[in-house]
């Protein structure tokens, strides 16, 4: 009999960066704290949650997380990169190509040494412009751009793609597998199912600051603990919807300049 403590299907879990953000000005909401970062990491070992292999989530039917970072900031490769090859445990970096050796971001030698170490290297598209904004020349171009970039440096196509901002469609999702990304990755909480699945894969994200209960049970699929963070998703959700894209990143980021969380 299952209970609702027990892991079901797996959790896929959204970073940015470890310690230092890579740009202050753009806030640290995503970049979580060393000591947090640590302390999450032992707090999986403890619990007995597995780090999957994140090309293959979705595909065997196990449970565990999948840990992905996106935007490419440099962080990722001073501090969690040993942290995580300590442990044998891979994951996921979306690199955002325009910022490619950008202070503070990744460039192409961190990337290949992410890809020599067995991390995924996928795409979060080329500006981070929000993919379902764009019209059909744009879109295309936003996501040939960072394939093409990211094949030339790492000597095959990205597979992977992860929404910039989590925003999508089922035009972009469409079209994104027309150039041949398989592996599509939102910014919508919770469990992700057993294999066989084409569905674009959930991802939740880890906050600085986030109440460290929260990850744990989170990391252990605790089917209440996200189904609450589904709920607060949608309601964001619905006023996004309601005011528009735009004006709704705008209101946010000021909101969080004022509760000083950027």
């Amino acid at each position: 009999m299952h209970t609702d403590t027990e892991p079901r299907g797996f959790v896929a879990l959204m970073y940015h960066g470890v310690g230092e953000a890579a740009d202050p000005k753009e806030g640290v909401r995503y970049t979580v704290t060393l000591s947090e970062f640590e302390r999450q990491l032992e707090s999986l070992e403890s619990a007995g949650v597995r780090i999957l292999h994140p090309a293959r989530a979705g595909r065997e039917d196990s449970s565990g997380v999948v840990l992905t970072f996106d935007d490419g900031e440099a962080s990722v490769i001073r501090e969690a990169l040993p942290r995580l090859a300590r442990r044998g445990a891979p994951a996921a970096l979306f690199m955002t190509t325009a910022w490619l050796g950008r202070p503070g971001y990744l460039d192409a030698a961190g990337l290949r040494e992410l890809a020599a170490a067995g991390w995924v290297i996928g795409s979060h598209g080329h500006t981070h412009r929000f993919l379902n904004t764009l019209d059909e020349r744009e879109l295309q171009e936003e996501l040939e751009r960072s394939r093409d970039v990211l094949g030339t440096l790492l000597g095959h196509a990205p597979s992977h793609l992860a929404f910039p901002g989590g925003r999508t469609s089922q035009r972009v999702e469409e079209r994104a597998r027309e150039l041949g990304f398989q592996t599509l990755w939102s910014s919508r909480p919770g469990l992700n199912s057993g294999p066989g699945s084409r569905a674009t894969l959930r991802r939740t994200a880890v906050r600085r600051g986030d109440e460290h209960e929260r990850f744990v049970r989170l990391a252990r699929g605790e089917r209440l603990a996200h189904w609450v963070d589904s709920f607060r998703m949608g309601s964001r959700g619905l006023v996004r919807r309601l005011v528009g894209e735009e004006r709704y990143h705008q209101l946010t980021a000021r909101l969080l300049c004022l509760l000083g969380q950027r």
